[in-house]
């Protein structure tokens, strides 16, 4: 099976304001490409490969393209609370 890079792949992300003016995606998938993780937190490409690098995040390789399960990035913020 060959994967398409298409643009449609970000159809799903629907960008809202949130109570401080900020930008947070809202994205409806449960598997996210590298593009995706960056919109959905509003991160660099080099927060990720940092996560990636210190074993912070679970991730998948399919050939070049890196994949993140989105529940896997919403525990990261979880797990990460500071009180």
């Amino acid at each position: 099976m060959r994967l398409q890079k298409t643009t449609e792949s970000h159809r799903n992300i629907v960008l809202s304001k949130n109570k401080s003016g900020g930008r947070v995606a809202d994205i409806d998938k449960i598997w996210l490409s590298s593009k995706d993780a960056q919109v959905y937190l509003g991160m660099e490409k080099d927060f990720f490969k940092r996560l990636r690098a210190n074993a912070q995040i679970p991730y998948y390789r399919v050939g070049r393209c890196v994949f993140y399960a989105k529940s896997d990035i919403d525990n990261l913020i979880i797990n990460n609370r500071i009180l």
